[in-house]
């Protein structure tokens, strides 16, 4: 009985992923169910197939014929898996990577706060390249990222983030549109009831002096097309003198790789913008700015002058 309980053992390996990801799916498709009751779930299925492959038979080659077909279900189980919910799989084996090179902590009331379902928008200050993956480890749900096209074009990450992370790509120089395609694709993310993250600087962090830029326009037009929607407005302190920051030099330049550096994230309560100030793009620019500096506090960090609408003459 060797090799069937060998293949029962590699069977098992694989369901195990498969039963991980179901359970994750039970608790996106019913939040009120607890992760006992979805362990318990999972547990059943795999008891019921193995009862159904251990089921007593009379002789030794019935036995591995049942082993033989069990572990064929279980393949395809597996190659199911790992096709329907491959970003699931990425992101698990990236997140060791990324757990052991920084340690992440969140705070603010935010994060009891952020929707399991239902459109919301996630806007945060950027200071390296790993900022979407701080968010993403923290957030209750999948992300709908919007990249620049200096990162989404790359050959690989193309498919990857087109096919399976669904990313929103901004163009490097945007074309004279009233509203440019990303933000019709991004409003149509929120249709459908997805958590978009966007960094409305447009850019990464470049000087001490400054540590938040201007946001551009976009953000200001999806919001005005879609008023109702819930803005949570984070800071993320710790990526600026990372590795992936431009501090002394651009990116993986003139600096030592991170192993445990600290990031700390900020996720306030959400805020909804008034027609008054969602009337005109540099209110709604200026307030936004602002409720990102104001997250700061939740981390105990300096406080940094607000900005202000430009004066008229």
């Amino acid at each position: 009985f060797g090799q069937p309980v060998a293949r029962l053992a590699e069977a098992s390996f694989f369901l195990g992923f498969a039963i991980s990801r179901l359970s994750r799916s039970l608790g996106d498709a019913d939040p009120s169910l607890t992760w006992v009751q979805r362990l318990l779930v999972g547990v059943g299925i795999y008891i019921a197939f193995f009862l159904n492959a251990a089921t007593f038979v009379p002789s030794p080659e019935q036995v591995e014929s049942r082993f033989d077909w069990f572990t064929v279900v279980i393949g395809l189980l597996a190659v199911f898996a790992w096709s329907r919910l491959l970003r699931a799989a990425i992101e698990l084996a990236c997140e060791p990577i990324i757990r052991f090179m920084y340690r992440i902590r969140s705070v603010g009331p935010g994060l009891k706060q952020i929707p399991t379902h239902g459109p919301c928008l996630v806007i945060a200050n950027h200071a390296c390249w790993f900022d979407p993956f701080f968010l993403a480890l923290l957030l209750p749900r999948p992300i709908t990222p919007m990249m620049t096209s200096d990162f989404y074009d790359l050959p690989i990450a193309r498919w990857l983030l087109k096919r399976v992370f669904h990313a929103i790509r901004v163009p490097e120089k945007s074309l004279k549109q009233d509203v440019p395609d990303e933000i019709r694709q991004a409003i149509a993310a929120l249709d459908r009831g997805e958590c978009v993250v966007i960094f409305p600087e447009g850019m990464l962090r470049r000087s001490e002096e400054k540590p938040l830029k201007r946001f551009g326009r976009g953000v200001w037009q999806i919001l005005a097309a879609r008023p109702a929607t819930p803005v949570f407005s984070c800071w993320i302190e710790g990526g600026w003198l990372s590795y992936c920051s431009y501090f002394n030099g651009p990116p993986t330049k003139n600096k030592r790789p991170d192993f445990r550096r600290r990031i700390d994230v900020a996720v306030p309560a959400p805020i909804q913008l008034d027609a008054e100030t969602l009337s005109k793009h540099l209110t709604t620019r200026i307030a936004l700015m602002n409720a990102v500096l104001e997250s700061r506090r939740l981390l105990n960090l300096p406080e940094v002058p607000a900005f202000e609408l430009p004066k008229v003459e």
